[in-house]
């Protein structure tokens, strides 16, 4: 199987209107700058310390899109939010700042940039089987002279690029949809849609792109995924139903069971959460907290997974999200940024698919425990699992000491799609 998502923030700074200006087309960055990689990090308390309250920011977040979208299916990237707010804190100042680290649950903005720098070097990897890539643009009017720490942070900590241009050139929209296309590869084709004209007087845009795909550690068999009913809300549904036994991580709470999927050559894995009868899935999202999960203490199982396919495109839209959050959209003071104070429209765009196909090399694995071992095996017990009604997922690094807990996805399926 492979999995694919993107995920983009968009920020569209509004700003007084100006006479349209003709200017040669501008030669933008498609691509952001190599840097070096790690392989494996080693995290101090303090980051962990801070890792942990910006998880907390991943659940609140979540939560808020969840309630914002209480009846279909959804995607969004907790990830993708706390990177771009943190990197926007570095441009904030005064009450904007204030609310803005409260928010990400942080009071110290160097805490989380000595976090999300060293995140930033780990998380993207472009294995066998796997691929994540973080991709980070400030897109500013060129009338504005942006404070050189700020550009300067935006590089060293988020390898990201502060580029000049002219939203009132053609050229320029059109430049930044190709970035967006080449940086999702193609799962995105416009993240800026209709005439130029209409952002011809932003002040900024600014994009955070996570690209990732993964073959499964262990693959879904085409010839086993038949068709069968799945339990929504306005009736039951036929979908593709994938079907495997394997060895894996299990758990049962009273409310919910739990079913981990490791992605081949990575730490990632997706976490799959089935309510019980009568739960729903508010209150299934609920109890999906940091301290619930901790407490979860999974087990080796032989796990028959039944599972369908969907893919889900979607465009949140978050000013109400983010106030809600405790961050007025409609007066932001950017001006340690050299923007000043202004209001934004803030969107996530997200496309994501998931099935059996994708496997593209013969030699694969689950999880560790899943080798073959020297010696006599040990007996496992074994569950079935049928993900035939509402449920809910995570997509995140498995290794919480090398990594710590992000969410690079998650989401809701509600009336699964292919």
């Amino acid at each position: 199987m492979k999995k694919y998502f993107l995920l983009l923030p968009l920020l569209l700074a509004l700003g007084a209107c100006s006479d349209e200006i003709s200017v040669p087309e501008p030669d933008f960055p498609i691509d952001d700058p190599d840097w070096e990689l790690n392989t494996t990090c080693n995290f101090s308390l303090d980051e962990l310390e801070t890792a942990s309250a910006l998880e907390t920011f991943n659940y609140n977040f979540l939560k808020e899109v969840a309630a914002s979208n209480p009846t279909c299916d959804f995607c969004c990237s907790p990830l993708s939010a706390e990177l771009y707010l943190s990197a926007l804190a570095n441009g904030a100042s005064g009450n904007t700042r204030n609310q803005m680290l409260k928010t990400l649950n942080v009071d110290d903005l160097e805490a989380i940039n000595a976090l999300n720098e060293k995140i930033m070097h780990c998380l993207p990897n472009d294995n066998r089987g796997s691929c994540v890539k973080i991709s980070n643009i400030f897109w500013v009017a060129d009338h504005y002279v942006i404070n050189p720490e700020f550009s300067s942070t935006v590089k060293t900590v988020f390898n990201g690029i502060v580029e000049s241009v002219d939203f009132g050139n053609p050229a320029t929209v059109p430049t930044i949809n190709k970035w967006v296309s080449r940086r999702s590869k193609g799962l995105i084709e416009k993240i800026l849609p209709g005439s130029w004209k209409e952002y011809a007087t932003l002040p900024m845009v600014s994009t955070n792109a996570i690209y990732f795909s993964g073959d499964w550690g262990t693959v879904f068999k085409p010839e086993n995924t038949r068709t069968e009913l799945f339990h929504a809300p306005g009736g039951d549904i036929k979908v593709n139903m994938m079907n495997m036994t394997y060895l894996t991580n299990y758990a049962s709470h009273e409310k919910f069971q739990y079913v981990c999927k490791s992605f081949a050559g990575s730490y990632n894995h997706i976490e799959l959460f089935l309510p019980a009868d009568g739960v729903s899935l508010n209150e299934l999202m609920d109890l999906l907290t940091p301290e619930v999960l901790d407490n979860l203490r999974p087990s080796t199982y032989h796990v028959t997974l039944s599972l369908p396919a969907f893919k889900v495109e979607n465009r949140i839209s978050m000013p109400e999200i983010i106030n809600n959050m405790g961050i007025n959209v409609d007066a932001l003071d950017l001006s340690a940024m050299g923007l000043g104070t202004v209001s934004v429209i803030t969107n996530q765009s997200t496309s994501m698919k998931l099935n059996e196909q994708g496997v593209e090399f013969a030699v694969a694995y689950e999880t560790p425990i899943g080798t073959a071992p020297i010696g006599p095996q040990p007996v496992y017990p074994s569950v079935t699992v049928k993900f035939d009604r509402p449920f809910i997922y995570h997509i995140r690094p498995a290794n919480y000491n090398e990594r710590p807990g992000v969410i690079m996805l998650a989401g809701a399926v509600v009336n699964p799609r292919i």
